[in-house]
């Protein structure tokens, strides 16, 4: 029985041309249930698998995974509900290998770094690129982005993701100020210009746009 110990995180802003590596995935799900997954993907110049996966508990899972004929895979693909269409860019930092996911199709717009450990203590050094985890949000599971995939997300779910990194920090260093979220919801990310900011970054723009801050 295999172990899977993965975390993800969103991703700032990257040159994906200094990866290793790319490919494209198509992925679907014979089985959506919560506590249990069967994936299908074909992945190009790697392969094709079917993988088994139990409930996530942490940041850890049973995993199965099986290589299958790129023809099975195909028809597998076929009988799916949906399919998640992705390229995959590996980059190698501090003898660790990352991987970014640069989603196409109904959830073009999301990116998301994954790194897969050794063990849920196992110490790592995050690259700049990368910015706030979100290991145990189930909305960005690929088989909950079948269900609910980010072009359907409404503003106020982009925007506190995005921005939630930088409302921690204020939270702990500018006297326990918060902004509230009705403030940001007549804004659209782009409007905001939001998207790939660092901190002092967004904290410009958002002053920028009067955006008011309270007790």
């Amino acid at each position: 029985m295999g172990k899977e110990i993965e975390r993800k995180f969103l991703v700032n802003k990257i040159n994906l041309n200094k990866a290793i590596y790319s490919t494209t995935i198509e992925q679907g799900y014979l089985c959506e249930d919560v506590e249990k997954t069967v994936r299908v993907r074909s992945e190009s110049g790697v392969g094709c698998v079917i993988t088994i996966k139990g409930v996530t508990k942490n940041v850890t899972r049973d995993e199965f995974e099986y290589k299958i004929p790129c023809t099975d895979a195909k028809k597998l693909l076929k009988m799916c509900r949906k399919t998640i269409l992705k390229k995959r860019y590996t980059f190698r930092y501090n003898q660790k290998y990352w991987y970014v996911d640069v989603f196409e199709g109904d959830n073009k717009g999301l990116i998301v770094a994954e790194i897969e450990l050794k063990s849920e203590t196992e110490k790592f050094s995050s690259p700049p690129w990368v910015s706030y985890e979100v290991s145990n949000e189930p909305k960005y599971y690929n088989v909950n982005l079948i269900q609910n995939p980010y072009k359907n997300w409404s503003v106020e779910e982009i925007l506190i993701d995005d921005l939630d990194i930088s409302v921690r920090c204020y939270h702990a260093l500018k006297n326990k100020k918060i902004f509230t979220l009705n403030q940001l919801s007549n804004y659209t990310p782009t409007q905001l210009n939001l998207e790939k900011k660092t901190m002092k970054e967004i904290e410009f723009e958002m002053e920028k746009h009067g955006i008011s801050w309270k007790l």
